[in-house]
């Protein structure tokens, strides 16, 4: 018998440290600190966290239902 299990998505900054996107000019206003802060594969690596619209669609970290 398989066990039915929830995943749930993965906590990338856990201690909600300030991850900087030392690729950008200006580095004051590219920084995020939310618990799931991460350079998204889906928007061009692009550094976001829960805080930004394009959180929405984000998919890191979620399980893939072709596995």
């Amino acid at each position: 018998m398989k066990a039915k299990v929830k995943i749930a998505r993965v906590v990338f900054n856990p201690h909600q440290e300030i991850v900087y996107d030392d690729l950008t000019k200006n580095r004051l206003h590219n920084y995020r600190c939310g618990i799931y802060a991460h350079f998204c594969y889906e928007w061009d690596e692009m550094l976001i966290d829960e805080n930004d619209p394009e959180f929405e669609t984000c998919s890191c970290g979620m399980p893939d239902g072709r596995t």
